[in-house]
């Protein structure tokens, strides 16, 4: 079964941003919008603020390159 990875940050007043690994972009929503795909300039600064998104997507990254064992 596949899935998509997704990150949920949750704010006070029960609002929550949602982000999900969608092929080579990010997927981003309120808890009352719509996805949208997060530009260049969008990552550039979460990056550059090395926010809670950043890392996560550092953690994934790191996460998709570590080779699995093979089960037999």
């Amino acid at each position: 079964m596949t899935y998509l990875r997704t990150l949920r940050l949750f704010f006070s007043g029960g609002v929550f941003n949602e982000y999900r690994l969608q092929e080579d972009y990010v997927e981003f929503k309120t808890n009352e919008g719509r996805w949208r795909i997060l530009s260049d300039s969008e990552m550039e600064l979460h990056y550059r603020f090395n926010t809670e998104l950043a890392r996560w997507l550092r953690s994934n990254q790191r996460a998709a390159n570590t080779p699995r064992a093979v089960l037999t």
